[in-house]
């Protein structure tokens, strides 16, 4: 069963690469926990003194054809009746609900810390040469020091 470590860890994965910002439904996903539960674990992340996470609403264009994200603002919008055209498609449409959609960046801070503190782990070379009888060529020695390093992540 997936618990909110199972969060945290996604949370981590997603803070080396190199991504803008990402949304619940992924995490949700990727752990198979219920879209409401990651959510409010989200929020809960993006309002401790200390945040891991800042909350962001995105709008988006309403066309299938298009769907581009056209703003990106740090509060959920107040005035729902504002008219927005799209620069993509060049349509207009009426703000509503269905096309604000939260997504959470994950604060610089928190990217540098697990950043440095996940950085490859390098065998010293004397491990290679103690051990270099036992390794049949040089591409194996790296290609063991590979796999030992997804094992690790």
């Amino acid at each position: 069963m997936a618990t909110e470590w199972d969060i945290d860890d996604q949370i981590k994965y997603l803070a080396v690469l190199p991504i803008k910002r990402f949304y619940p439904t992924i995490v949700a996903k990727q752990t198979g926990l219920p879209l409401q539960v990651v959510f409010e674990y989200l929020l809960e992340l993006a309002s401790r003194e200390k945040p891991k996470l800042q909350l962001k609403w995105e709008i988006r264009c309403p066309n299938y054809y298009c769907a581009r994200t056209l703003y990106v603002l740090d509060s959920f919008p107040t005035n729902l009746d504002e008219t927005i055209y799209c620069k993509y498609c060049g349509k207009e449409f009426n703000l509503s609900i269905d096309i604000i959609f939260p997504a959470f960046i994950i604060t610089p801070e928190y990217k540098n810390y697990i950043k440095e503190n996940t950085k490859k782990k390098r065998y010293p070379s004397r491990f290679i040469k103690k051990h270099s009888s036992r390794f049949k060529s040089r591409s194996f020695i790296f290609k063991c020091i590979r796999i030992s390093y997804r094992k690790i992540y």
